[in-house]
């Protein structure tokens, strides 16, 4: 089943033709569509909001590093409220992000992996 999740990473990437700037997240190696909305950054580095569309299957090969955090499956928020909490404080506008994250489609297969 093709479902859509949205993770906050690193973004990775010199900004160059060989090298752009990406969430760390789209280089995993599996069948996906995605996008991204900057964040800002923390401590020097640049983070994101990445929605990835794939099989489900897919979302757990997604191995998540200390720097990445899963938000949420189709429109469900799914963080606990303590690290939301410290989200909220290193990213002022994340929730205010978070739903035009939710807004946003993007396909796969010809499916979005939003409920309808």
């Amino acid at each position: 089943m093709i479902i859509e999740k949205t993770y906050l990473c690193p973004i990775i990437g010199s900004g160059t033709r060989e090298d752009p700037r990406r969430p760390s997240l789209a280089d995993v190696p599996i069948d996906k569509a995605w996008f991204m909305i900057e964040l800002g950054k923390v401590e020097g580095n640049d983070f994101c909001l990445i929605s990835i569309v794939a099989d489900e299957m897919d979302h757990q090969k997604i191995a998540l590093g200390k720097d990445d955090v899963h938000f949420a499956t189709r429109t469900l928020l799914r963080v606990d409220s303590s690290t939301l909490d410290v989200l909220k404080n290193k990213f002022p506008k994340l929730l205010e992000k978070l739903e035009n994250v939710k807004s946003c489609w993007v396909t796969l297969q010809q499916q979005t992996g939003k409920e309808e």
